[in-house]
């Protein structure tokens, strides 16, 4: 079977949505996000390792911004917040899970 005349055989089907991509990157998405976002807004029927070629040839060399890192003493939390619960809302907690924590699960 023939490739499609005046089609590039090595064209991503990422390229339609170059721009999407692109604005999406620079706002710090991640891969997974754009893909997601293209799945769920834009009926993007590809797959997420096509996303991800594309998304590392559009960077290029460039590495990604560094971001930034919570570091807690065992036990203090990150903050509060509310979730949802079969129409209810909870209070839960952020908590990060140290290796050293008397409650952690590690080995």
């Amino acid at each position: 079977m023939s490739p499609d005349p005046g089609k590039d055989a090595t064209a991503s089907v990422c390229e339609p949505y170059r721009d999407f991509i692109e604005l999406s990157l620079s706002k710090g998405r991640n891969a997974k996000a754009i893909y997601q976002d293209l799945v769920d807004d834009h009926g993007f029927t590809g797959r997420y390792a096509s996303v991800k070629r594309f998304v590392r040839r559009c960077r290029g060399k460039q590495t990604p911004e560094a971001r930034a890192v919570i570091l807690t003493p065992p036990g203090e939390d990150y903050g509060k917040s509310r979730v949802m619960v079969r129409g209810n809302r909870h209070p839960i907690r952020f908590r990060p899970n140290h290796r050293d924590s008397p409650n952690s699960r590690f080995p």
